[in-house]
């Protein structure tokens, strides 16, 4: 009998402890085994969470804190993962925000039919799809809900912006790479082997069709992306907005790829706070088409959630990571 293959998830996080249990829950509830998650500078409880998950055995946990004076937090973290040896050759692995939920298509619904349907392959690029809230719905107290299914057409593209070009990435590790929360970064020589990546779709793309990543990288280093949109074996569920009223949170937890000060005076600032305008929220807050796949997934997720939410402790901070969230925008008051 063939063994279930493991399969690792990575996320890095800030003052998103209201969403950090349904997450957990429904990434473990399709397949992933292990989570290393970091956290950097948190206050809303995420850090007294995660410290509690970690006791229980549910995630490695690396806390750390943003240097003004070095790189983005994500940067940070990729570098505290590579040092811990967490990872090892051969493990498959997937790096998500705590706004992307893996939607397999394939089978079952499960990390390991895909790894399985992968083969021998290194790895596959898997797009986004933006999910938004139409105007008059609130939030349901989850992401995972009926009332959530509204989103982005699958070929939703804009001009030099990120869309459903973008993907994320689940693969196989390999000695060499470098750790980046799209895809792996390739250095020359471990190109020398010619790795094998499939699209969405779980077609054979050559490295001639990966253009060059989009942020500023060395010349000797590549990163898999994708200038195509497949989703036929799976994509990232991407709630980039979650909720319209949620947006000054968002602008709050600053950014993940770079420092961001808290002076408004700050040009730095000036910037992230025209990236994350109101005109962002806008154009990411996406609800024209109706995608309801994830929802077989529910009773699972709601089982795992069950289960995490027993320790009393957990609890504890859960509910006050809730009360963190703008009333207005609740569906039903919290308890």
């Amino acid at each position: 009998m063939t063994a279930r293959p493991s399969a690792t998830l990575i996320t890095c996080l800030r003052d998103e402890g209201p969403f950090l249990i349904e997450w957990l829950a429904y990434h473990r509830a399709i397949g992933f085994d292990r989570f290393i998650i970091g956290a950097n500078d948190c206050t809303d409880g995420s850090h007294d969470m995660l410290t509690r998950l970690a006791e229980m055995g549910e995630v490695i946990y690396l806390p750390f804190s943003r240097d003004p004076a070095g790189k983005g937090p994500q940067y940070q973290f990729a570098d505290l993962l590579a040092a811990t040896g967490h990872i090892k050759d051969g493990d498959w692995l997937a790096w998500l925000d705590m706004d992307e939920f893996l939607l397999v298509h394939r089978g079952d619904g499960t990390v390991q039919r895909l790894i399985r349907d992968l083969g021998k392959a290194d790895g596959i690029r898997i797009n986004w799809r933006y999910f938004g809230v139409p105007p008059g719905v609130k939030w349901p107290g989850r992401q995972i809900h009926p009332d959530l299914c509204r989103c982005a057409p699958a070929d939703f593209k804009l001009d030099g912006r990120l869309d459903h070009t973008t993907c994320k990435s689940l693969y196989r590790h390999r000695d060499g790479l470098a750790f980046f929360w799209h895809a792996p970064i390739y250095s020359v020589a471990s190109l020398e082997r010619q790795p094998d990546w499939r699209d969405g779709n779980g077609k054979a793309q050559r490295r001639r069709a990966w253009p060059r990543k989009r942020v500023k990288i060395q010349p000797d280093l590549e990163l898999v992306a994708t200038s195509f949109v497949r989703h036929g074996w799976a994509q990232i569920n991407h709630y980039a907005t979650r909720h319209p009223a949620f947006a000054q949170m968002r602008r709050q937890r600053g950014l993940g790829s770079a420092y961001v000060p808290t002076d408004p005076t700050e040009p730095s600032y000036q910037d992230f706070a025209a990236r994350y305008s109101d005109a962002y929220f806008a154009t990411f807050n996406q609800h024209s088409h109706h995608d309801p796949r994830i929802l077989r997934h529910v009773p699972a997720t709601d089982a795992e959630m069950a289960r995490l939410l027993a320790d009393n402790t957990l609890r504890h901070w859960h509910d006050h990571a809730l009360r963190h969230l703008p009333p207005e925008a609740l569906a039903k008051p919290l308890p």
